[in-house]
Order: structure tokens, then sequence, then C-alpha cells
């Protein structure tokens, strides 16, 4: 007999952390330039560890979204909002 039931992805914290910093730009709560709190206070707000934190910062600035700038901070990328809600169009 067929279930209709699929396997229960279980999710990386830091996946969350890219989803809801994605979600947070789309919506244009977060705007091209404006810096993120420090590495360690943005961990504290999130109640996340560092290490997934530094994750998920390496996924957004892989993908365009996010600036890592050393000893100055990581900035939100200027980015157009359809790269953001559709990835594949950044293979194109």
């Amino acid at each position: 007999m067929n279930y209709p039931f699929s396997a229960i992805r279980q999710s990386k914290v830091s996946e969350d952390i890219v989803e809801q910093i994605k979600a947070l730009i789309r919506s244009g709560q977060l705007k091209p330039g404006e810096r993120l709190p420090s590495e360690r206070r943005l961990a504290q707000i999130l109640e996340v560890g560092r290490s997934s934190l530094r994750e998920a910062i390496n996924s957004l600035s892989m993908m365009g979204l996010v600036e890592v700038r050393q000893r100055k901070g990581i900035y939100i990328g200027t980015v157009s909002t359809p790269l953001i809600s559709d990835p594949l169009r950044q293979l194109t």
C-alpha cells in the first residue's frame, strides 16, 4: 500500500538563519548597505551559536546577499529582489 507521506527533513540552524535574513531583505526590513549587528550580538538576538551564524553568513555572502568587511562588519548587499525570491535566476 502506498502512503501519502514524505520524509521529514531536519533543517539546519544555519539554513533557518539564511531564510530569516532573506525574508527580512525581501520585505524591505533590511536594506542594501545596512550594517547588521556584530556577530556576537546577532548570535544573541537569534539565540543561536556563533558557528551556525558564521555558516549562514558565509552562505549569504556566497549568494551576494551580504558583504563581510574585515574589521568593519557585515553589510546587506545590493541585490535585486527577484534574485532573492528566485535563486535560479542567478544561473542565467
